[in-house]
């Protein structure tokens, strides 16, 4: 049965290669490394996957593979000028109309070494495991580096680097990338920061004096941010292949801030009067799935701690039953949701935009460049995009601060929610990039340093990785500093709300303090004595309210001679 199936023949049209009629030990080896890869591509119970390959074969004149020449033009703000980029077109993966192979199993089982250029890149977007064994098995990848790529989502930032360029280096990178809302809302920042700008630049000209409306005008920047780690090969100098594989994204932040206009209503009026309570310890922040619901989650796994067992009909529990089923369908939607969100901005062509660019142009400096300057750029594109992730960062942090601080907002819980999100965050990608930093940046460096500056290269790569250094460097610095800032935030916020609530109090106190007077004399007329000669008096109501009005002035001179704690200056 097995004999006649279908993929059986498949597997011998794929194995069995005219090329190697001579039985020799290199033949062989390269039968063994087919059969293994025919295997885990034709194994009937692999699921189907949607993941991509591309392959790149070019030198200083030429560009084949997956490569589209068209570029477009469209408008972008770089430097804080609006001008216009290129985008790159979308490309062709390998197997799709244009490619030059079928299907990516017929590219796995080819020979990895024969291509038309100098440099070879190949880049898997979220391979399944059979892929990744079988690229492991094509470019003759460590047994510990095809392991490491099955665990590439949850991997550690690391580096296996050779020195005498003999063998495979490696390199997992944890890339984080700003989502397309979140770009448009950047540029749309931009825009509104350049016209509030011009418009300063040409009232001090007039002599004019800028109101503080200008800063009501600010738009909402939406903050998504999308991670995911990125597991880069370079071969010996000879081969010259690039091996780059990106795991699955997701979410690491998804919030917008408000707009800045006048917030004040009723209500926002009746929470200010109202507002002598703490902050609400919470950890929620639309639209990723809160603490409390991973808890709940976690809690269905293993059972939920301690069970606390409680009297209820069985009505009860099964509407209670059928309410978490649906609470868990509408999170499991949510979560495809957002992963199909993090797999759009994380396009290929977006992601590797300025790599593709530089591809275009004949005789670049990438174009004749060697493979390890094609992944030292790669990683130098990548650290570029911190940089804006904390530029953003910066922006929205500022921007709550200042709705924080004025005196007509009505939302002060959901910034400082927000604000404790964005502490979070940041923090997570400090402990994402510092151990790249401590780590990984120093074996590159020395690397890079150790072949000296003889070829233009070797020259360029070094100033890649002095580069990349520079950007975490800033990264690390501001991140921290806007993690200060947020916890400063945080804590005026807890400061503030503590004085409003002991500023009511002391006003409470000092009411009940000028009324005892008036509330002591009526106890003291509203006992049921028998004889009281105040009761029959014709001036006994006179007499009461002069008495109150009395003791409540001398109540009122003792209180405004107890001395106040005066302000440290």
């Amino acid at each position: 049965d097995v004999m006649a199936s279908e993929g059986f023949k498949r597997f011998c049209e794929l194995v069995l290669s005219e090329e190697d009629k001579e039985i020799r030990r290199h033949s062989f080896e390269v039968a063994i490394r087919h059969l293994r890869t025919g295997a885990l591509l034709l194994n009937p119970k692999r699921p189907t996957s949607r993941w991509l390959l591309y392959c790149y074969d070019y030198d200083e004149l030429v560009v084949e593979g997956s490569y589209s020449p068209s570029i477009r033009k469209q408008k972008s703000f770089t430097g804080g000028i609006l001008g216009e980029t290129e985008v790159v077109a979308r490309q062709t993966p390998v197997g799709a109309n244009g490619s030059h192979f079928r299907n990516v199993d017929e590219f796995l089982i080819g020979d990895p070494w024969k291509r038309t250029g100098r440099v070879r890149w190949v880049h898997a977007v979220s391979p399944d495991l059979e892929c990744l064994l079988a690229l492991g098995q094509q470019y003759q990848l460590r047994v510990h580096a095809q392991l490491l790529l099955c665990r590439l989502d949850s991997a550690q930032p690391q580096a296996e680097v050779s020195r005498n360029r003999k063998d495979w280096s490696s390199v997992v990178f944890p890339a984080a990338y700003i989502d397309d809302d979140s770009r448009r809302s950047f540029d749309r920042y931009k825009a509104w920061y350049q016209r509030v700008a011009s418009d300063a630049k040409e009232s001090g000209v007039r002599g004019e004096k800028v109101g503080v409306h200008t800063q009501r005008g600010m738009p909402s920047m939406k903050i998504g941010i999308v991670q995911l780690n990125l597991m880069l090969f370079w071969s010996k100098e000879e081969d010259n292949v690039v091996l780059s594989i990106s795991a699955a994204p997701q979410y690491l932040a998804r919030w917008t801030t408000p707009a800045s206009k006048n917030l004040t209503s009723w209500w926002g009026t009746l929470r200010k009067l109202s507002a002598c309570c703490r902050r609400r310890q919470t950890n929620e922040y639309e639209p990723l799935a809160t603490s409390e619901e991973d808890a709940f989650d976690k809690d269905l796994e293993v059972g939920g701690g301690e069970q606390h067992r409680l009297t209820m009909s069985e009505e009860d529990d099964e509407d209670d039953t059928e309410l978490d089923n649906e609470d868990m369908i509408q999170r499991m939607f949510k979560q495809y949701e957002l992963a199909g969100h993090a797999q759009l901005s994380t396009r290929f062509e977006n992601t590797f935009s300025g790599v593709l660019r530089q591809l275009e142009h004949p005789n670049s400096v990438l174009r004749m460049g060697t493979h390890a300057q094609m992944a030292l750029r790669i990683l130098l594109n990548r650290s570029v995009d911190y940089l804006d992730i904390i530029e953003m960062y910066t922006i929205a942090i500022n921007h709550c601060r200042e709705i924080l601080y004025s005196e007509d907002h009505g939302q002060a819980d959901s910034l400082i929610v927000k604000v404790s999100a964005a502490k979070r965050e940041l923090e997570q990608l400090l402990k994402c990039v510092e151990p790249f930093v401590e780590k990984v940046l120093p074996m590159l460096h020395d690397t890079a340093s150790h072949h000296g500056e003889e070829a233009l290269s070797d020259r360029l790569c070094k100033h890649h990785v002095f580069d990349m250094q520079n950007n975490f460097v800033q990264f690390v610095q501001d991140a921290k500093g806007q993690v200060r800032l947020c916890e400063n935030i945080m804590d005026d916020y807890d400061r503030n709300a503590a004085d409003q609530t002991n500023s009511m109090l002391n006003f409470l106190t000092i009411i009940t303090f000028l009324v005892m007077p008036t509330q002591i004399l009526t106890g003291l007329y509203g006992m049921n004595f028998t004889h009281m000669p105040e009761l029959g008096w014709a001036y006994g109501y006179h007499f009461f309210f002069s008495l109150a009005a009395a003791v409540t002035l001398i109540f009122l001179i003792i209180l405004a001679c107890i001395p106040r704690p005066r302000p440290h200056r």
